[in-house]
């Protein structure tokens, strides 16, 4: 399965509106990422790598494509803990939208760094 298959349901579930179905989309958003970030990195070696794979794979984007993009994978991750714990809090459409917005930001950075 190719990580644009995440994407492509998170697009689905943004098109039903609920707030259970855009939590559920900020999910998928994040996941595809996500996947795209550590098969980008599964070469990058750390001296002391953390623990546990979403840090993993963000150390391994700081290490070889910088800080800001390490950073914007760091607030995916976040948001994407909001949508699926912090429940009694509103997370909508927009909330979504806003993650959608820095996956296209991440992969685009992404294109651009690895042609150099």
């Amino acid at each position: 399965m190719k990580p644009e298959a995440f994407f492509d349901v998170a697009e689905g579930l943004l098109a039903v509106g609920c707030e259970a179905s855009c939590r559920s989309a900020a999910s998928r958003v994040y996941y595809s990422t996500f996947h795209v970030a550590r098969d980008a990195t599964e070469q990058v070696d750390l001296i002391d790598p953390p623990r546990g794979s979403h840090q993993l794979v963000r150390a391994k984007v700081g290490k070889r494509f910088g800080r800001r993009m390490q950073n914007t994978l760091r607030t995916m991750s976040a948001r994407r803990n909001e949508a699926d714990y912090d429940i009694d809090e509103p997370f909508g459409k927009d909330d979504a939208v806003q993650l959608i917005e820095l996956r296209r930001l991440f992969l685009e950075e992404l294109a651009s760094r690895q042609n150099r």
